[in-house]
């Protein structure tokens, strides 16, 4: 499936992971970091706030290397796929369910929506 010029190493380089403060995005947010020291990627943390808000902008934690950013949108899915493709992140990890929707849906609407449009592979984390 992988091309000659793509090595194992380099098929992840850049991961975004997309949360927002559930259970489910903290549980991508931990398989992210080990994903990240396993192929040795980058790793961006994604929160996207849900009106207008002042945003303070992106900011580096440099212990564990991971980058992120805070970004507005009215429509969750819609951003995360917009930015994941803008910034050519080869991964995007998400949780199974947010804040939003039923909990009784196997697969919540936000993580439906990207692994349906994204242009990279999605790992969705339970």
């Amino acid at each position: 499936m992988s091309s000659a010029s793509t090595s194992p190493n380099s098929r992840f380089s850049k991961i975004l992971v997309a949360i927002d403060g559930s259970h489910e995005s903290m549980e991508a947010a931990r398989y992210s970091i080990s994903l990240s020291q396993e192929y040795n990627a980058e790793l961006y943390a994604l929160h996207i706030v849900r009106s207008d808000v002042d945003l303070f902008g992106p900011h580096d934690t440099s212990e564990m290397q991971i980058k992120s950013e805070i970004i507005s949108s009215t429509n969750i899915a819609e951003a995360i796929v917009d930015y994941a493709e803008e910034k050519n992140f080869k991964l995007i990890v998400i949780g199974t369910r947010g804040r939003s929707g039923f909990r009784k849906l196997l697969l919540g609407s936000v993580a439906s929506s990207v692994v349906t449009y994204a242009h990279c592979p999605v790992l969705v984390v339970k």
